[in-house]
């Protein structure tokens, strides 16, 4: 498709009212924030450089990330809006451009915008959320969690590994369970170990009052050791999945999580077919706002706001309603992310024929 003047014209419009809309939420959310943690950072004594490279300079693309479906949806009905009120739009239909080639920057715009969504979403801001995180945990609050309890993982497709305590901060836990099993004959081996402890010098776990169970046959072969110093097939980090929460995993780090089986199996597969779903959602609001505005209403740039305010705010609280029910186990996973985005593309398809 060749690219004409006016793919360039709405193209630039568009990114243009985004990243001033983005910019200009931004500096007012920081505010806020800063005028919020002002006390706790001067009672902690955070430095000025930290509450910058660390807090601000991360919280930043956390905060795109978390409403960047929004301001695409208001950006486009602000500007497609001042374009129909300038009669601009009424001058492209005279000259014999139809609403489905107009609707074509829109779209492909947008669809920049969902992969930088996409890849921001599951490789960049993971590690920034982890940044922002740990400055909170020492800067920001009170006690932040160091203790996990009652730990499942599925190691492979024959291993489980159970563990009762956890402490984050520490790296030690207490009282170790770790079975093989064959699904025709059961347990083959059990190892079991009141405390264990993981040394980051060597990345080896240390194991005390170790008792291992192998069953052959009719024989069984019962080990007792004080202490193992041995190789396991987990890191600390995958301990510790309520403190690093399922915002610090990137795609690679979430899909690990899942073959494991996890106990929050759920949580995790909601997470995973969301973080599809989310950039999807700017394509599907960008053709909505497009239809709302593109045309001169009585009421103006006001009520195409009112409207698309209202219509981006019920997007955001039935998929946070539908992610509920997914983790909760109630509707498939794939449902659960997808609902909202499904719903919404039946309004833009109303919407599209209505404009033929």
């Amino acid at each position: 498709m060749k690219i004409k003047k006016i793919d360039l014209y709405i193209a630039k419009k568009f990114i243009s009212t985004f990243l001033l809309t983005i910019t200009l939420l931004i500096f007012i959310i920081i505010a806020f924030d800063l005028s919020e943690k002002i006390d706790k950072f001067i009672a902690k004594d955070a430095p000025v450089s930290l509450i910058i490279t660390q807090y601000y300079l991360n919280f930043i693309p956390y905060f795109i990330n978390l409403f960047s479906a929004l301001f695409i949806f208001i950006s486009v009905i602000f500007f497609t809006s001042k374009l129909a009120n300038k009669s601009e739009i009424i001058a492209m239909y005279s000259v014999g451009i139809d609403f489905r080639r107009i609707l074509r920057p829109y779209l492909a715009v947008s669809f920049l915008l969902a992969i930088f969504s996409f890849f921001l979403q599951n490789f960049i801001l993971p590690p920034a959320n982890q940044r922002r995180i740990n400055f909170e945990n020492t800067y920001v609050k009170r006690n932040p969690q160091t203790k996990e309890v009652q730990i499942h993982l599925q190691l492979d497709k024959n291993t489980y590994l159970y563990l009762a305590n956890w402490d984050v901060k520490d790296y030690e836990g207490s009282f170790l369970s770790i079975d093989k099993i064959d699904y025709q004959t059961g347990v083959k081996q059990k190892m079991m170990s009141s405390f264990i402890k993981y040394d980051n010098s060597t990345n080896k776990w240390q194991l005390n009052d170790v008792v291992i169970r192998k069953i052959q046959d009719s024989t069984e072969l019962l080990q007792r050791y004080k202490t193992i110093d041995t190789l396991l097939p987990i890191t600390p980090r995958d301990l510790a999945y309520e403190t690093t929460l399922l915002e610090t995993m990137n795609f690679n780090e979430l899909n690990k999580y899942i073959k494991r089986g996890a106990e929050n199996i759920n949580e995790l597969l909601v997470e995973r077919q969301n973080r599809f779903a989310s950039p999807f959602a700017a394509i599907i609001l960008t053709i909505i706002a497009v239809a709302l505005s593109i045309n001169k209403r009585r009421g103006g740039l006001g009520l195409n706001l009112a409207i698309g305010l209202t219509l981006s705010f019920g997007y955001i609280l039935f998929q946070q309603i539908s992610v509920s029910y997914g983790v909760a186990g109630v509707i498939p996973p794939f449902v659960a992310a997808w609902l909202p985005n499904f719903i919404y593309i039946i309004i833009a398809g109303y919407l599209l024929f209505r404009e033929k």
